[in-house]
């Protein structure tokens, strides 16, 4: 039968001749009128049309399928959609989806660009468009993927969460049913923990009383105390019972290849396979840039994280704006000072 259903398409099927043809479409009577072209350039021996692609399928419904498959019911779903909004008011919403090549992505994100876009907004962008070309191929709408190209940014790794991806993050695992990697990168994002550290947290490191954990093997040799959250004390009351503590078991009972997984499995769901910043270190990153934001001097900063040179806590240096705004106060006090002075 050369066209069947398949999953959310109508796919055209043709063996003729020494031809074979295959290519989805969006419904049954683009697919009738595809099979009817397709006949008609065989019998006159003319070239078919490119395979694997969805006739009639444009870049704004190829957007739009992806948010209904992905972003429906999430504060970063909503994200997600209106950045997919700004992407088509540039590359257009008519656009089929063979015609998405890697020049006209860099040119959407060349406009964004020169519009004053910060390197991991770019980064998003891409992200954003990349989530719904792989949808496209893993549906057969497309036969390829375009290249797209990551931007380095100018502080490294020093990739955070925001709070849309921390939401979509617990919703996405929970739904999985991975709650032990859910609550093992929460306890990361809110202890600031590197991965090994908090692998190896046992029992007795954790003191529930006083609301504080302890990490003996440290980078720079030397323990460390770290509070807890209410979030990461919840999370350990649930793990820790009397034979825990006798027995000193490890509090995350994950295996490193596990974490990985669940990692890489979550980074694709999010649209972020391209982000080679997107890492499980961002969770550390996360950490120390909202203590920074928050106000939290950095010399504490450095104590929390365990880093054995301030140059290391110097990076988050850029997001203490609390200071620069005191700083300023100080000013306008000097100002008025000058002014009854001169008044």
């Amino acid at each position: 039968m050369p066209i069947r259903k398949i999953a959310n398409a109508w796919q055209v099927d043709i063996r003729k001749k020494g031809v074979v043809f295959r290519k989805s479409c969006s419904s049954r009577n683009d697919a009738v009128k595809l099979e009817k072209h397709c006949m008609k350039c065989i019998e006159d021996g003319l070239p078919l049309p490119e395979a694997n692609c969805v006739l009639g399928m444009t870049s704004e419904i190829l957007f739009q399928k992806t948010a209904d498959k992905y972003w429906s019911d999430s504060d970063w779903g909503l994200t997600q959609i209106r950045r997919q909004d700004k992407i088509l008011d540039v590359m257009g919403r008519n656009v089929p989806i063979q015609d998405i090549s890697s020049t006209m992505i860099d040119d959407v994100i060349q406009h964004f660009k020169k519009n004053g876009a910060s390197s991991s907004s770019l980064n998003k962008i891409s992200a954003c468009i990349s989530k719904s070309l792989n949808l496209a191929v893993d549906r057969g709408w497309l036969d390829r993927k375009p290249k797209l190209d990551w931007i380095p940014t100018k502080n490294g790794r020093l990739r955070y969460l925001i709070e849309e991806e921390e939401t979509y993050l617990v919703q996405r695992l929970t739904e999985k049913n991975e709650t032990d990697c859910r609550d093992f990168f929460l306890f990361l994002l809110d202890t600031g923990l590197r991965r090994g550290e908090g692998l190896r947290l046992s029992c007795r490191d954790v003191d529930l009383d006083k609301g504080t954990l302890s990490v003996w093997e440290t980078k720079n040799g030397h323990p460390r105390t770290v509070p807890l959250t209410r979030r990461v004390k919840n999370i350990l009351q649930t793990r820790i019972d009397t034979e825990g503590r006798l027995k000193n078991k490890p509090i995350f009972n994950l295996t490193e290849d596990k974490i990985r997984r669940v990692w890489e499995w979550l980074r694709d769901d999010m649209g972020l396979q391209d982000d080679k910043e997107f890492v499980l270190h961002s969770l550390r990153h996360t950490c120390a840039s909202r203590l920074v934001q928050r106000g939290i001097q950095l010399q504490v900063v450095q104590q929390w994280l365990g880093h054995k040179s301030i140059h290391m806590t110097l990076r988050y240096a850029h997001l203490d704006t609390q200071n620069l705004l005191d700083a300023s106060r100080v000013l306008e006090s000097d100002d008025k000072f000058m002014d009854n002075m001169t008044g």
